[in-house]
This record gives structure tokens, C-alpha cells and sequence, in this order.
């Protein structure tokens, strides 16, 4: 299976209408609004059109990861959303649920709803953008409720130099090193390549602790050069790393006009030549993270 662990589809709500709605989130309109120092293309698209395009590009499954939503009203909408996407097509979708932690018990109630209802993770939780801290008792009552619950946790994290741009976070390396090493149980996806973090793992403590760490390949055109994919395989081996592409994010901007898949599946197949290798990035690691939540839905 191409599982792809990482897309963002949000509810009509909001993606109709996402300058209405970046009235009500800040940190949403300061990351989809353009401006002189946000090029980025931030497109939309409903589940349905995801499905289109992801049998268009040959894409099995995609992860929906929530949106790092400031109101928890809005979580609970984007949840009810990403519920929607999977009981409408059943093994093409498993859900992450979005949830804010400064929300304290409305966030714990809402990770134990998202679990009964199937999903298989939390997040993308944004520390930087919602507003605590990796430290913070509420955030790590999460950690321990996803551990009890066999819940994969997204982090948003980024690389700490380089040019700035909207989502950049000013979150320290050191606070995820401390949190993974204080909750070894945990499993978390770091995506946007960890922000460099997998260099660390060179040092036998971070890597000892490191056990239930994985790293996505989301962004990755618009952080990295390709050369990136061969020089983490290099470092880890394949088994940590993960397909994913921010989908519907417009990553080669300057020779396609709408979101999909296949440029970023052809960047990886053209840089990785090791067969198992290319299997283990496009889908064999998400469906061994996953497989308890694959097996429930017969994929």
C-alpha cells in the first residue's frame, strides 16, 4: 500500500471561507494568508476531491492530520469532518484528531472520543501556533491518555535555521529530545523531516531513546534539497521515515497549478534506488505504526 501520513482536509466551514475563519483563529490566517514573507500556496480540498486525486496519483491511504486549531469548538468540527471522510470511504482514510491542550479536560474528553470513533493518532499539535509549552502538565496528560490508548502523536516541528516563513516554530530541538526522553512509551511522528533531529540520532543516548520515534517527509520540496531522502536513510536507515506531503500544501509551485501526489512519490522514486527501501518510505513503516487500526478496517 502508498499510504500518505500526512494531509489536511478541513470542513466546509472552514475551507470555504478560510479568510472568515482566520478572523476567528489567528494562527490559521497567519499560516494560510499570503503575504510578502508567506509565498506559500496554501490550497483546499474536501475529502471527496482528495479521493479523486489521490486515485488519479495512485495513492492507497491518506492520514488526515488536524488542523493545530486554536478554538476547541473548531477541533471538535474538524474531527466531526475527518469521522465524516472515513465512514464515507472506509480504508482510504484513518484519522488524527485535532485538539488544543490549553483546553484541559475538553481536550482529554475529545482524544478518548476520537478514540472510541477509530482514530488512529493525535495532532498535528503545534506548540508554537497553539500556544503551550512541550512541559505543560495539560500536554502531557495528553501524552500519557495516548499511551493508555495506543495513540500516535504528531508534533509539528521545524528545522531552528534557515529562512523564516509562516509555521516556523521557535520550540527548541531540546524540549522534544526531553519530552520523547521522559515519555519513552509514546509513539510520535515528527514531521517536516524532524526538524533535523534524525542528525541526532548519531548519539547513542538520543537514539536509545528515540525507539518510538518516526520522521515524515511532508513539505520536503519547499525545505529541502532531494538529496535529503538518501542522506536520512543514510542516518537512520528507511525504517523510521514515512511518506507524507502536506497535500493539498502546492509543493512545486513553479511548474504545477494544483495539489496532488505524484510529483512528490516521482521526487522519491527518482532519489531512492534500494527497492526496500522505496517500500518502506511509501507504506510498509505507516502500515506497520498503523497495522492495529489497518487490521480493525480489514485494509
Amino acid at each position: 500500500m502508498l499510504i500518505d501520513v500526512h494531509t489536511h482536509l478541513l470542513p466546509e466551514q472552514i475551507s470555504k471561507n478560510p479568510q472568515a475563519f482566520a478572523e476567528v483563529d489567528d494562527y490559521f490566517g497567519f499560516l494560510t494568508t499570503p503575504s510578502p514573507f508567506n509565498t506559500t500556496v496554501q490550497c483546499f480540498a474536501s475529502y471527496q476531491e482528495a479521493v479523486r486525486q489521490m486515485d488519479l496519483d495512485g495513492v492507497d491511504m491518506a492520514v488526515i492530520q488536524g488542523w493545530p486549531l486554536i478554538p476547541h469548538e473548531y477541533c471538535v468540527m474538524q474531527n466531526d469532518y475527518t469521522l465524516e471522510a472515513m465512514k464515507a470511504y472506509p480504508g482510504r482514510f484513518l484519522g488524527f484528531g485535532a485538539v488544543n491542550p490549553t483546553e484541559g479536560i475538553n481536550a482529554l474528553r475529545e482524544v478518548q472520543r476520537c478514540a472510541g470513533a477509530g482514530m488512529a493518532g493525535i495532532g498535528e499539535l503545534d506548540p508554537c501556533g497553539q500556544g503551550f509549552s512541550l512541559r505543560d502538565e495539560n500536554f502531557l496528560k495528553i501524552c500519557d491518555l495516548c499511551v493508555d490508548l495506543d495513540l500516535v502523536m504528531c508534533i509539528h516541528i521545524s528545522e531552528p535555521v534557515g529562512n523564516f516563513y509562516p509555521g516556523k516554530s521557535s520550540v527548541s530541538l531540546a524540549d522534544y529530545v526531553n519530552l520523547i526522553q521522559a515519555k519513552p512509551l509514546l509513539k510520535v511522528i515528527l514531521p517536516h523531516w524532524g526538524g533535523g533531529l534524525p542528525f541526532y540520532e548519531l548519539m547513542p543516548e538520543i537514539s536509545a531513546a528515540f525507539t518510538n520515534v518516526y520522521y515524515d517527509t511532508a513539505c520536503s520540496p519547499l525545505l529541502c534539497s532531494p538529496a535529503v531522502y538518501n542522506a536520512t536513510i543514510n542516518l537512520l536507515g528507511s525504517e523510521k521515515v514515512m511518506f507524507g506531503t502536506d497535500y493539498p500544501l502546492l509543493l512545486y509551485p513553479n511548474r504545477e497549478n494544483r495539489p496532488g501526489f505524484a510529483g512528490m512519490i516521482k521526487e522519491i522514486q527518482d532519489q531512492i534506488g534500494e527497492e526496500k527501501s522505496l517500500k518502506n518510505i511509501l507504506g510498509q513503516n505507516a502500515m506497520g505504526l498503523f497495522h492495529r487500526h489497518l487490521s480493525l478496517k480489514g485494509a
